[in-house]
């Protein structure tokens, strides 16, 4: 969407300065804007859409309440990723214009601390539902409850691989170098792959949809989005890790130790 409304701008702007025609606005805008659409809209449509239709069909299995528990928990953890994006999305208009003036240091340096303060808002998140999420809805009186831990412990991961895959595939569109429509086409792909699979083999569709989840990122997005950011900007690999990443892979494994202690009591 940033993408479209920054195309839509410079088109607008282009056409103002020239005669003002609306049939040419028109088909200027349509030209300039579709193909970037139509990529981000196949992106969305492979993400998020695949992921509430395995909803759908874990409520075939009929128990209305595994099926209320993972769709609210999934619910949960959407609010907790469009909320951490904050960080970085507030700043994508400054970064836009650093990138317009070639201040490639200054973009990352920027582009870097924000990175690391989404990773971080998130994990902590997902740290506090995942180790005080089943008490804080009792406290509430909630009659819907979280997933089972070991669950939403797989969800946090693939989660984090998704917003690490996210973030990068954001600063590479900096340059209108659209990749969604290929990273989410594929990752859709294999989750469609996987669940088929492990439903297969597992009696646990929750289980399987979860799995396919963590697979399908872990195979394809985790990895392809960040080498297609890291060729662009030629990046230090150990140095973007260092200031992007490593204190939220600490946090996750804090949160993974204390989760398992806690079930053991």
């Amino acid at each position: 969407m940033v993408i479209v409304l920054r195309s839509f701008s410079k088109q607008f702007f282009v056409l103002k300065k020239s005669r003002f025609n609306l049939k040419t606005l028109d088909r200027k805008l349509i030209k300039s804007i579709f193909p970037i659409a139509w990529r981000s809209w196949v992106g969305v449509l492979m993400s998020y859409g695949l992921v509430q239709a395995s909803g759908i069909i874990i409520a075939q299995t009929g128990n209305s309440a595994i099926t209320s528990s993972y769709l609210f928990s999934i619910k949960v953890f959407e609010i907790v990723k469009n909320f951490a994006n904050a960080p970085f999305y507030s700043k994508i208009p400054f970064m836009n214009q650093l990138f317009i003036k070639n201040s490639k240091a200054q973009l990352y340096n920027l582009a870097t601390q924000r990175m690391n303060f989404t990773m971080l808002t998130q994990t902590v998140a997902f740290g506090i539902i995942i180790i005080f999420g089943d008490y804080l809805l009792k406290f509430i009186g909630s009659n819907v409850g979280l997933v089972d831990n070991n669950i939403l412990i797989i969800l946090m991961l693939s989660y984090t691989l998704e917003r690490y895959g996210a973030l990068h595939i954001q600063l590479l569109s900096l340059s209108n170098n659209i990749i969604w429509h290929i990273a989410n086409g594929v990752t859709g792909g294999l989750f469609i792959v996987f669940s088929y699979l492990f439903l297969h083999k597992l009696n646990d569709p929750i289980l399987a949809f979860s799995l396919s989840l963590l697979l399908s990122y872990l195979c394809f997005y985790s990895w392809y989005a960040p080498y297609k950011s890291y060729k662009f900007y030629e990046m230090n690999f150990l140095k973007t890790e260092y200031r992007v990443t490593l204190k939220s892979i600490i946090l996750v494994i804090l949160i993974m130790v204390v989760s398992f202690l806690t079930t053991l009591k």
